[in-house]
């Protein structure tokens, strides 16, 4: 089940750990949305879920920390980066995030237009923080 969790910022997180989910957050994204995941191979895909927060909208400033919390998320959630104390992770407004050309894959995507990128050094603090904000599916269980 795809997992939420919530920012430093109440900003929420979604995230996917397999290729279904990871196609069911792209297919639930808006174009505001911020999609994350790992820069080099296979990954968990999180979504910032931007669409529809405020009034005032969340500052700049918060936006970035969100897309760090997700980075840290997908960072955890990936087997290939989960025991690395640093990964470099992507991230784009989910506009630019598309199924078209790899229709019979999976959770594949292609990026419409260049990501920006980031480097995620593993944090204890926030991973505490986020793992205790997070549920499992959609129906508001809190994760044990």
């Amino acid at each position: 089940m795809v997992r939420h969790f919530v920012s430093g910022d109440a900003i929420p997180i979604a995230v996917g750990e397999n290729a279904a989910e990871n196609q069911a957050l792209v297919g639930a994204a808006r174009q505001n949305d911020v999609w994350v995941h790992l820069a080099a191979g296979p990954s968990a895909h999180a979504l910032v879920a931007l669409t529809g927060l405020g009034p005032p909208p969340p500052t700049a400033a918060a936006v970035r920390a969100a897309v760090a919390d997700a980075g840290q998320l997908v960072k955890h959630y990936s087997p290939a980066a989960r025991g690395v104390p640093s990964a470099g992770v992507i991230h784009c407004p989910a506009k630019y995030v598309s199924k078209k050309g790899v229709e019979d894959a999976t959770g594949a995507v292609t990026l419409k237009r260049a990501p920006s990128t980031a480097v995620v050094v593993r944090s204890e603090e926030a991973l505490e923080r986020l793992l205790g904000s997070g549920r499992v599916g959609t129906k508001g269980k809190k994760k044990k």
